[in-house]
């Protein structure tokens, strides 16, 4: 119904049941669990009339099950960062962010697999754990419950934009939201999310959300499990620890002063990104870039991104024992609670210049300090 303004009617899972115009219901959709669209007449109940005319189902609305963007050409349904065909109730790639540290293929001198990793690898296409009804995925990498968290103060606005949107309310720092699932791409430099507060629903920046791991902004990221790129003929990943590794071997030092820790940040952003690596101690890192593009930091970790560590701090790959802090670059981060994080990352230092691997990947736990921060890299990340 071209230039018809409608409304969106959700279920308590989060799924949009129908549309309704100057309150008449225009439009009206039935799910299975796993989000199969099911025979309306049989559903519909009071709605059922509206579908004895063939037109009036053709409704423009891309929004359905659980709120995710339906692509009606080709049955699937578009989670960002991978699709789901809800016919086989399983994604069409693998979870591109299992446990990059105990992965079972691809193991590395002495990691050993977990029995979670296992688990992982024998169901990296599995949609929320097989139990539809009590998580969702709105981005593609993990089934996460509809309460989220928020990792700032943030304002609600009556509808998506900062544009002259109206603010209806304030989300305080670490507030428990309801997540609708309903998100928008990129529009004024924030994708942005519908979510309930205190009974008050609107739209805020979903950068700052956060769900059962921080997460990338997904508009970012290619349905193949990240976006390769070509290192000396070879596709590599740029979330693959492994992969990242390997390739290190062959550029070490990369700015010509002697294997120190800014070295493998300036790699991986002159190869990886659109941005060009900026000079600076390892404590200086973050804010350098910050400074040079405009982009802001963050104590709170994301991946990709890079990090840096203040002098005599010890965090992250460093003793702590140099004033002239360290670096590093964030791969992957799993929420333990609001204020830890566990953070998989890959860096380099002095002594590891005679090694036969030159840099190092490791998984350690983060309490959130003033003196671990942040520059989030997905924004820029090569298309």
């Amino acid at each position: 119904m071209p230039g018809t303004t409608a409304l969106y009617g959700y279920n308590g899972h989060g799924d949009v049941i129908n549309l309704t115009s100057e309150g008449t219901v225009v439009a009206a959709y039935y799910y299975d669990e796993f989000g199969n669209h099911a025979d309306i007449e049989n559903h519909a109940g009071v709605f059922a009339e509206l579908f004895t005319d063939e037109e009036s189902t053709e409704f423009d609305n891309p929004y359905r099950y659980a709120g995710y963007e339906y692509l009606e050409n080709a049955d699937l349904y578009d989670l960002n960062a991978r699709y789901y065909d809800a016919k086989i109730a399983r994604f069409l790639s693998p979870d591109p962010y299992y446990d990059l540290g105990n992965r079972v293929i691809g193991l590395y001198e002495i990691n050993v697999p977990t029995a979670w990793s296992i688990i992982q690898a024998n169901a990296l296409y599995v949609y929320c754990g097989n139990s539809p009804m009590l998580y969702f995925d709105p981005f593609g990498f993990e089934g996460s419950p509809r309460y989220v968290s928020v990792s700032t103060t943030l304002n609600m606005r009556d509808s998506y934009g900062t544009g002259s949107n109206i603010i209806i309310g304030s989300l305080p720092n670490n507030a428990e939201v309801m997540y609708y699932g309903n998100k928008t791409r990129e529009i004024d430099g924030h994708m942005w999310a519908e979510v309930s507060y205190n009974g008050i629903i609107g739209w805020v920046a979903a950068d700052f959300l956060r769900i059962a791991r921080p997460t990338i902004n997904a508009s970012n990221v290619s349905k193949n499990k990240g976006l390769n790129v070509q290192n000396n003929g070879i596709e590599i990943d740029p979330l693959d620890a492994i992969a990242l590794q390997k390739a290190f071997v062959d550029v070490g030092d990369y700015d010509g002063n002697g294997l120190e820790c800014p070295d493998l940040p300036k790699w991986y952003i002159d190869t990886f990104t659109t941005l060009s690596a900026v000079r600076g101690n390892g404590k200086d890192v973050v804010n350098n870039l910050a400074e040079k593009y405009g982009g802001s930091t963050s104590n709170i970790p994301s991946f990709p991104a890079v990090y840096s560590v203040g002098g005599f701090y010890k965090a992250l790959g460093t003793t702590g024992s140099s004033g002239y802090g360290h670096t590093g670059i964030v791969l992957d981060v799993k929420r333990i609670d609001d204020t830890t994080y566990s953070v998989t990352f890959i860096h380099t230092y002095n002594r590891l210049a005679e090694k036969a691997y030159n840099s190092e990947y490791k998984t350690d736990t983060l309490v959130v300090n003033e003196n671990v921060s942040f520059f989030d890299l997905s924004s820029y990340i090569k298309k």
